[in-house]
């Protein structure tokens, strides 16, 4: 198994992590249906794209 693979392979849990973290967030702001949820979506999204 090459670096990158052994590397790739230690990331794979991490940004599983992050997306099961934002998938919670974006359904706490869903139930919520509070006004600031536009600004909440927008980090999220920032959020998935810095990832």
């Amino acid at each position: 198994m090459s670096e990158k693979d052994k590397y790739l392979e230690k990331l794979k849990p991490l940004l599983d992590n992050w997306n099961a973290e934002f998938d919670e967030l974006e359904a706490k702001i869903r139930m919520s249906g509070a006004d600031p949820k536009d600004d909440y979506d927008e980090v999220i999204t920032a959020l998935r794209q810095h990832r």
